[in-house]
């Protein structure tokens, strides 16, 4: 049953991190092809640094500001430390609490996660836009190898 969402996400994955080279071998020259992928790694786990930072701070900031004003009982006195947030969710179900109190957690989790999901969602859109001023190249070249042979057809 949880297969599933992992499988999702290796396909996505997958794709990710096959399709991006292409154009990268393109764009150097045979001899710079390994330090253009090297630079492309180093950037692709530097914007996921990046967004883990972002979001893990988004999450604390947002989560606590809104249970800062719920009255909790003692037993979810984790949650007002915004690190324990996530690894409580499992046992929320479990929790002997009102339903209306459970609601209000809710919408604690639900506005912390959109506001990440409004800034991530910025980002992707920044990253669309300055793509938009990519130069264009062919990936048609003449490839001579090291020793630049050529042969003629006959």
């Amino acid at each position: 049953m949880t297969a599933g969402f992992q499988v999702i996400a290796g396909i996505g994955i997958g794709t990710i991190f096959s399709v991006p080279p292409i154009p990268m071998q393109a764009n150097a020259a045979s001899d710079d092809q390994r330090l253009a992928m090297e630079i492309m790694v180093a950037f692709r786990l530097f914007g996921a640094l990046i967004g883990l930072a972002v979001g893990a701070t988004t999450f604390s900031s947002v989560f606590a500001n809104r249970i800062e004003g719920i009255a909790l009982p003692a037993s979810l006195a984790l949650l007002r430390d915004p690190s324990e947030a996530v690894s409580f969710i499992p046992y929320l179900r479990t929790a002997d609490i009102s339903p209306a109190l459970r609601d209000l957690l809710r919408n604690a989790y639900e506005d912390a996660m959109q506001t990440i999901w409004y800034e991530l969602a910025a980002f992707g859109a920044l990253g669309f836009l300055s793509s938009l001023f990519v130069n264009e190249l062919t990936m048609e070249t003449e490839e001579l190898g090291r020793q630049h042979f050529e042969h003629e057809l006959d």
